[in-house]
Protein backbone atom coordinates (compact mmCIF):
# COMPACT_ATOMS: atom_id res chain seq x y z
CA UNK A 1 0.00 0.00 0.00
CA UNK A 2 1.49 3.38 -0.96
CA UNK A 3 2.39 5.84 1.76
CA UNK A 4 0.35 9.09 1.88
CA UNK A 5 3.12 11.13 0.22
CA UNK A 6 3.34 8.60 -2.65
CA UNK A 7 -0.32 8.78 -3.65
CA UNK A 8 -1.68 10.82 -6.52
CA UNK A 9 -3.80 13.81 -5.63
CA UNK A 10 -3.73 16.18 -2.65
CA UNK A 11 -1.83 15.05 0.44
CA UNK A 12 -3.86 14.51 3.60
CA UNK A 13 -2.02 14.55 6.96
CA UNK A 14 -2.32 11.38 9.04
CA UNK A 15 -3.46 13.42 12.04
CA UNK A 16 -5.24 16.73 12.19
CA UNK A 17 -3.79 19.46 14.37
CA UNK A 18 -6.06 20.33 17.30
CA UNK A 19 -6.72 24.08 17.23
CA UNK A 20 -9.30 24.42 20.03
CA UNK A 21 -7.23 23.69 23.14
CA UNK A 22 -6.85 26.66 25.51
CA UNK A 23 -3.41 28.11 26.25
CA UNK A 24 -1.94 26.45 23.19
CA UNK A 25 -0.56 28.34 20.20
CA UNK A 26 -1.03 26.54 16.89
CA UNK A 27 -1.29 27.70 13.30
CA UNK A 28 -0.62 27.21 9.62
CA UNK A 29 2.10 28.58 7.38
CA UNK A 30 2.43 28.51 3.57
CA UNK A 31 5.22 26.28 2.28
CA UNK A 32 6.89 26.56 -1.12
CA UNK A 33 8.24 23.01 -0.88
CA UNK A 34 4.87 21.53 0.02
CA UNK A 35 2.80 23.82 -2.18
CA UNK A 36 0.18 24.23 0.55
CA UNK A 37 -0.32 25.30 4.15
CA UNK A 38 1.56 23.27 6.75
CA UNK A 39 0.32 22.94 10.32
CA UNK A 40 2.45 23.69 13.36
CA UNK A 41 1.68 22.92 17.00
CA UNK A 42 4.43 24.96 18.61
CA UNK A 43 6.48 27.99 17.67
CA UNK A 44 9.52 25.70 17.43
CA UNK A 45 7.69 23.62 14.79
CA UNK A 46 6.83 26.83 12.93
CA UNK A 47 10.50 27.81 12.89
CA UNK A 48 11.45 24.33 11.70
CA UNK A 49 9.09 24.72 8.75
CA UNK A 50 10.61 28.12 7.94
CA UNK A 51 14.22 26.92 7.99
CA UNK A 52 13.47 23.67 6.17
CA UNK A 53 11.38 25.35 3.50
CA UNK A 54 14.25 27.71 2.68
CA UNK A 55 16.90 24.95 2.62
CA UNK A 56 17.92 24.57 -1.05
CA UNK A 57 18.70 20.88 -0.53
CA UNK A 58 15.12 20.10 0.53
CA UNK A 59 12.86 18.79 -2.23
CA UNK A 60 9.87 17.65 -0.18
CA UNK A 61 8.19 18.53 3.12
CA UNK A 62 5.13 16.95 4.74
CA UNK A 63 3.44 17.57 8.10
CA UNK A 64 1.95 14.74 10.20
CA UNK A 65 2.98 12.37 7.39
CA UNK A 66 1.99 8.90 8.68
CA UNK A 67 1.07 6.71 11.60
CA UNK A 68 3.89 4.43 12.72
CA UNK A 69 3.05 1.30 14.69
CA UNK A 70 5.44 0.26 17.44
CA UNK A 71 5.50 -1.94 20.52
CA UNK A 72 6.58 -0.84 23.98
CA UNK A 73 6.72 -3.83 26.27
CA UNK A 74 3.66 -5.94 25.45
CA UNK A 75 1.53 -3.02 24.30
CA UNK A 76 1.03 -1.83 20.74
CA UNK A 77 0.99 1.90 20.05
CA UNK A 78 0.79 4.27 17.11
CA UNK A 79 2.90 7.36 16.71
CA UNK A 80 2.56 10.27 14.28
CA UNK A 81 5.85 12.11 13.63
CA UNK A 82 5.83 15.84 13.11
CA UNK A 83 7.37 15.94 9.64
CA UNK A 84 8.83 14.00 6.76
CA UNK A 85 11.64 15.70 4.83
CA UNK A 86 13.29 14.70 1.58
CA UNK A 87 16.71 16.25 1.20
CA UNK A 88 18.89 15.52 -1.84
CA UNK A 89 16.74 12.47 -2.51
CA UNK A 90 17.16 11.04 1.01
CA UNK A 91 14.07 10.61 3.21
CA UNK A 92 14.11 11.63 6.86
CA UNK A 93 11.39 11.36 9.51
CA UNK A 94 11.62 14.29 11.91
CA UNK A 95 10.32 14.95 15.40
CA UNK A 96 10.61 18.50 16.70
CA UNK A 97 11.12 18.52 20.46
CA UNK A 98 12.79 20.90 22.91
CA UNK A 99 15.86 19.15 24.34
CA UNK A 100 14.48 18.96 27.88
CA UNK A 101 11.30 17.22 26.66
CA UNK A 102 13.18 14.77 24.45
CA UNK A 103 15.40 13.82 27.41
CA UNK A 104 12.50 12.73 29.63
CA UNK A 105 12.75 8.95 30.21
CA UNK A 106 9.23 8.15 28.96
CA UNK A 107 9.59 10.36 25.88
CA UNK A 108 13.10 9.07 25.14
CA UNK A 109 11.84 5.47 25.29
CA UNK A 110 9.15 6.17 22.70
CA UNK A 111 11.49 8.10 20.40
CA UNK A 112 14.18 5.40 20.57
CA UNK A 113 11.65 2.69 19.73
CA UNK A 114 10.15 4.63 16.82
CA UNK A 115 13.66 5.40 15.54
CA UNK A 116 14.41 1.67 15.33
CA UNK A 117 11.19 1.05 13.38
CA UNK A 118 11.96 3.83 10.89
CA UNK A 119 15.60 2.83 10.45
CA UNK A 120 14.61 -0.80 9.90
CA UNK A 121 12.84 0.27 6.72
CA UNK A 122 15.92 2.14 5.47
CA UNK A 123 15.07 5.72 6.44
CA UNK A 124 16.52 8.03 9.05
CA UNK A 125 14.78 9.36 12.15
CA UNK A 126 15.94 12.62 13.70
CA UNK A 127 14.91 14.60 16.76
CA UNK A 128 15.70 18.31 16.34
CA UNK A 129 15.55 21.01 18.99
CA UNK A 130 16.09 24.71 19.56
CA UNK A 131 19.85 24.72 19.12
CA UNK A 132 19.71 23.44 15.56
CA UNK A 133 16.50 25.11 14.42
CA UNK A 134 17.18 28.51 15.93
CA UNK A 135 20.86 28.90 15.09
CA UNK A 136 21.04 32.72 14.83
CA UNK A 137 22.05 33.14 11.17
CA UNK A 138 19.86 30.27 10.01
CA UNK A 139 16.60 31.47 11.57
CA UNK A 140 17.25 35.12 10.67
CA UNK A 141 17.88 34.15 7.04
CA UNK A 142 14.80 31.93 6.91
CA UNK A 143 12.57 34.74 8.19
CA UNK A 144 13.99 37.21 5.67
CA UNK A 145 13.62 34.71 2.82
CA UNK A 146 10.06 33.87 3.83
CA UNK A 147 9.12 37.53 3.41
CA UNK A 148 11.07 37.77 0.15
CA UNK A 149 9.31 34.66 -1.23
CA UNK A 150 6.16 36.74 -1.76
CA UNK A 151 7.91 38.28 -4.77
CA UNK A 152 8.30 36.03 -7.81
CA UNK A 153 11.21 36.05 -10.28
CA UNK A 154 10.55 37.87 -13.55
CA UNK A 155 11.59 36.50 -16.99
CA UNK A 156 14.12 39.34 -17.25
CA UNK A 157 15.71 38.40 -13.94
CA UNK A 158 15.97 34.74 -14.96
CA UNK A 159 17.66 35.64 -18.25
CA UNK A 160 20.07 37.98 -16.47
CA UNK A 161 20.86 35.23 -13.94
CA UNK A 162 21.62 32.81 -16.76
CA UNK A 163 23.94 35.32 -18.40
CA UNK A 164 25.72 36.12 -15.15
CA UNK A 165 26.20 32.44 -14.35
CA UNK A 166 27.54 31.65 -17.83
CA UNK A 167 29.87 34.64 -17.65
CA UNK A 168 31.24 33.71 -14.22
CA UNK A 169 29.82 36.86 -12.65
CA UNK A 170 27.58 35.20 -10.06
CA UNK A 171 30.22 34.45 -7.42
CA UNK A 172 28.51 36.34 -4.60
CA UNK A 173 25.10 37.83 -3.88
CA UNK A 174 26.66 41.28 -4.32
CA UNK A 175 28.16 40.56 -7.73
CA UNK A 176 25.01 38.85 -8.96
CA UNK A 177 22.77 41.70 -7.82
CA UNK A 178 25.07 44.16 -9.64
CA UNK A 179 24.72 42.09 -12.83
CA UNK A 180 20.96 42.36 -12.49
CA UNK A 181 21.22 46.13 -12.11
CA UNK A 182 20.33 46.28 -8.44
CA UNK A 183 22.04 48.49 -5.88
CA UNK A 184 21.52 46.13 -2.95
CA UNK A 185 21.90 42.35 -2.64
CA UNK A 186 18.69 42.31 -0.58
CA UNK A 187 16.81 42.98 -3.82
CA UNK A 188 17.56 39.46 -5.07
CA UNK A 189 16.62 37.51 -1.93
CA UNK A 190 13.43 36.37 -3.65
CA UNK A 191 15.64 34.48 -6.12
CA UNK A 192 17.21 32.67 -3.18
CA UNK A 193 13.81 31.97 -1.62
CA UNK A 194 12.52 30.39 -4.83
CA UNK A 195 15.61 28.22 -5.24
CA UNK A 196 17.02 29.95 -8.30
CA UNK A 197 20.11 31.20 -6.48
CA UNK A 198 21.58 28.61 -4.12
CA UNK A 199 23.48 29.77 -1.04
CA UNK A 200 24.31 28.39 2.41
CA UNK A 201 21.45 29.66 4.58
CA UNK A 202 23.36 28.79 7.75
CA UNK A 203 25.75 31.66 6.96
CA UNK A 204 24.88 35.40 7.00
CA UNK A 205 23.28 36.54 3.73
CA UNK A 206 25.46 39.59 3.18
CA UNK A 207 26.78 40.89 -0.16
CA UNK A 208 29.82 38.60 0.17
CA UNK A 209 27.74 35.45 0.66
CA UNK A 210 28.96 32.87 -1.82
CA UNK A 211 26.59 31.72 -4.56
CA UNK A 212 26.95 27.96 -4.80
CA UNK A 213 24.83 27.57 -7.91
CA UNK A 214 22.38 29.34 -10.16
CA UNK A 215 19.71 26.70 -10.71
CA UNK A 216 17.82 27.26 -13.97
CA UNK A 217 15.95 24.89 -16.23
CA UNK A 218 16.68 24.91 -20.01
CA UNK A 219 13.43 26.84 -20.58
CA UNK A 220 14.43 29.47 -18.01
CA UNK A 221 17.83 29.92 -19.65
CA UNK A 222 16.32 30.27 -23.12
CA UNK A 223 13.18 32.32 -22.60
CA UNK A 224 13.11 33.34 -18.93
CA UNK A 225 9.93 31.30 -18.48
CA UNK A 226 9.53 30.20 -14.84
Amino acid sequence: MPKPWERCGPFSPARRVVTTRPRRIVGFIPSLKAGRLLAWESQLERDFILTTDMDPAVTGLWDQPERIEYRLGKTRHTYTPDFRVERDGVAEVVEVKPAHFAARPDTAAVLDTVARVVRARGESFTVVGEEEIRAPAKIANARALFIASRQFPTPGELLECAGAADGGKAATLGSLSACLGYQDHLQILHLVAHGIVVVDISEPLGPNALVRKVRLSPAMKKTGAP
